[in-house]
Parts: structure tokens; C-alpha cells; sequence
């Protein structure tokens, strides 16, 4: 199967984004001594989720962190959190950035591959081809290719 089942942004948002959050919060929680209540209000999400996803730290957890730029990152967006110096806004867009440079060196289709075996990560180029494409003039193509059929 050379294309994805499981789109890439599904991907990110059940299970990249919660790895990143779980991190962080591990760091708050371990090194900076917040409890899961404080952790859980500096990353917008509930105390259940941090306890979620602290209880369920595994393989994607591992594999985002053998990267020493996304570990150096998350440890100095923890920081950053501790020190005030990130608020809501910014921790936002560094989430949706990591997720960015998970895509742009190929490690998402690493992830992708544990959940869809059967996947050809030679083969699939979606997220490298979809960074490359204007989204407003595939679309507008897209329509125009349609209504040529119908017109057929």
C-alpha cells in the first residue's frame, strides 16, 4: 500500500501531540516538582490527561526523543513554561512546529508504519508533496477536473 489510511494530521493529533504534552509534563512534574493539577493548567489540558498520559508513556514516546533536537526543544519549552516565558500563544505554535519538523525529517512516516504495517513509506510522498502544493490551486483544480467530467 503505497498511501495511508490513517491520514497524517490523525497522526499528529492522537498521537504526536499527546506524546510532546506528555513529555513535557513528565519534565514539569520530575524536574521542576509541579504536580499534575499545575502541569495540566500550563498545557491547557486536564489533570486526567496528564495522568493519561503519564500512565501511558511508550514506544512514540521513545522514538520522538531520539532526536536531540526535539528533545532539547521540549526541554527548554519546559523550561520556558517554569520561567513564564512561554504563555499559551507561543507554547502552541512550538507544539505545531516540533509536529512540523517530526514531518519535515521523515519521522512521522517511521510512526505512521506502526500503525498501518502494511504501509510503503518509500513510496508515500503525501506529506512531502502536500507541503509542496499551493492548497487554494489544488483545490481549484480539483473543481475544475470535476466539472469537466460532468460535462462529459
Amino acid at each position: 500500500m503505497a498511501h495511508p489510511k490513517i491520514l497524517p494530521d490523525e497522526l499528529i493529533a492522537k498521537s504526536v501531540y499527546p506524546a510532546l504534552r506528555a513529555t513535557i509534563a513528565d519534565i514539569l512534574i520530575r524536574k521542576y516538582n509541579y504536580t499534575q493539577v499545575e502541569a495540566a493548567k500550563k498545557l491547557g489540558v486536564t489533570q486526567a490527561a496528564i495522568s493519561y498520559y503519564l500512565s501511558s508513556k511508550r514506544g512514540i514516546f521513545k522514538q520522538l526523543l531520539q532526536s536531540d533536537f526535539i528533545s532539547k526543544s521540549i526541554e527548554e519549552i519546559a523550561k520556558g513554561i517554569v520561567l513564564n516565558k512561554i504563555n499559551d500563544k507561543e507554547l502552541a505554535y512550538c507544539l505545531t512546529k516540533i509536529a512540523d519538523y517530526i514531518i519535515e525529517n521523515k519521522q512521522l512516516c517511521e510512526i505512521h508504519k506502526k500503525f498501518e504495517s502494511n504501509l510503503n513509506i518509500e513510496e508515500c510522498n503525501l506529506c512531502e508533496d502536500r507541503l509542496k502544493v499551493n492548497s487554494k490551486e489544488y483545490l481549484a483544480n480539483l473543481i475544475k477536473k470535476i466539472k469537466k467530467i460532468e460535462k462529459s
